[in-house]
């Protein structure tokens, strides 16, 4: 039983700390909404230093149900936080493109000014003189 309890307290802080690492620094502001259910209160955890064989029967069986519980909710967030980021790296994709276009284009204008200006010609004096 404590091997059970101990790989299934495990598995829950993995998956905990991976998630809190990439929330650490929002505010609940920042948190997209979710379509996931909120994980229920944690379970009163006996002492079990004084606790007696019921106890921690019962104990047992309120972690499993809450564990099992708790595990699905956040398989169900871990999943939209990884459509979120397959989507901001999309978005980030598309800005990085648009932004090596618009470098392109500023670079491309800013030789023929350069190009324009050596020749010793001016913009205005072209639309001046018709």
């Amino acid at each position: 039983m404590r091997m059970i309890l101990a790989a299934g307290l495990c598995a829950l802080l993995v998956v905990d700390v991976a998630f809190a690492q990439s929330t650490a620094t929002s505010s609940e502001a920042d948190v997209l909404p979710s379509q996931c259910a909120v994980i229920s209160p944690a379970p009163t955890i006996p002492d079990g230093r004084r606790a007696t064989a019921a106890q921690m029967h019962a104990a047992d069986a309120l972690y499993r149900a809450w564990a099992s519980d708790t595990e699905a909710k956040l398989r169900c967030r871990a999943s939209e936080v990884d459509a979120a980021n397959h989507q901001l790296q999309a978005s980030i994709s598309a800005y990085q493109a648009q932004a090596a276009n618009a470098r392109a284009v500023s670079e491309a204008y800013n030789s023929a000014i350069a190009a324009f200006n050596a020749r010793g010609a001016q913009a205005h004096e072209d639309t001046a003189h018709h």
